[in-house]
């Protein structure tokens, strides 16, 4: 699947009134939605159909492509998987947190970061649903390297 940006904004709008729509009639899919004006097509994934997410839980089957699927009291959302401290991929916990194996940050249930050395949450993706009712993640938020973006003068 590829969808260009006007694409991808135009889905992203209609999924927006589609979701305020649900929620005011309780529905037990709705997903929050953003327009990520800058998110080239490549930078979107298809995690597939919103069904595939019916029970609270956090999916980790997109791990290496960088982000989680929770679902959490009838709402979808998506986390980065990788940790704000080095760029390592965190895992899931057993109490469903977040831990990074690399330099042992912890982050909670919402990614917050409860121990360090990461001092930044994990990044909450964009996420949209499109007309076959499959989740589209925009992967454009998240942070794939730290490490890059420090100046190594000042290290």
């Amino acid at each position: 699947m590829s969808l260009n940006r006007r694409e991808f904004v135009t889905l992203t709008s209609a999924v927006l009134i589609g979701c305020d729509r649900d929620q005011k009639n309780g529905s037990a899919t709705s997903a929050t939605a953003s327009v990520p004006t800058s998110a080239p097509a490549e930078q979107l994934a298809d995690a597939g159909p919103v069904t595939s997410f019916d029970k609270d839980d956090v999916f980790d089957s997109f791990r290496e492509q960088g982000f989680f699927v929770i679902r959490r009291e009838k709402k979808l959302f998506v986390l980065s998987s990788i940790c704000t401290h080095k760029g390592c991929k965190v895992r899931v916990a057993d109490d469903l947190t977040f831990f990074c194996k690399c330099h042992h940050s912890e982050f909670d249930r919402d990614g917050k970061v409860t121990k360090g050395p990461a001092t930044r949450n994990l990044a909450r993706l964009l996420v949209a649903v499109d007309e076959r009712d499959h989740l589209l993640v925009s992967k454009a938020g998240a942070e794939t390297s730290p490490r890059a973006k420090r100046n190594p003068r000042s290290s």
